[in-house]
């Protein structure tokens, strides 16, 4: 699955098979067998620098096109929170405070079975 995102990135932005090997400083027969999915298991140096050469980020070789275009506004939002230094304790207390709109949420909601329930 990496093999073949990797190539659809490479094609994508219309680089050789050769060409991205040598900007990222890899063997091109690696590359290939990354490629064909035959090498299953590349390190995270080799894929950092396959990323880097071809302008993504790590996640985009193991997401489609769809799941990154879905999930942009959800990778910009931790990436600002990564970036404005929130701690992880900081991070419960959203959480909490989500649970809790979600709970006021439901009790403003009548449940719709027990709106139709029929009193005896």
């Amino acid at each position: 699955m990496i093999g073949k995102r990797i190539q659809e990135l490479r094609l994508k932005r219309g680089m050789t098979l050769t060409e991205l090997a040598t900007r990222a400083s890899v063997s091109k027969s690696y590359l290939s067998n990354i490629e064909r999915d035959l090498k299953g298991n590349p390190s995270i140096e080799v894929l950092s620098k396959i990323s880097s050469v071809l302008g993504t980020q790590l996640y985009e070789f193991v997401l489609s096109e769809e799941e990154i275009i879905k999930d942009k506004e959800w990778f910009e939002f931790t990436k600002e929170i990564e970036i404005s230094g929130i701690s992880k304790e900081s991070l419960e207390d959203i959480k909490d405070y989500i649970e809790f709109i979600k709970w006021r949420t439901e009790k403003k909601q009548p449940n719709s079975l027990e709106h139709n329930k029929v009193l005896p």
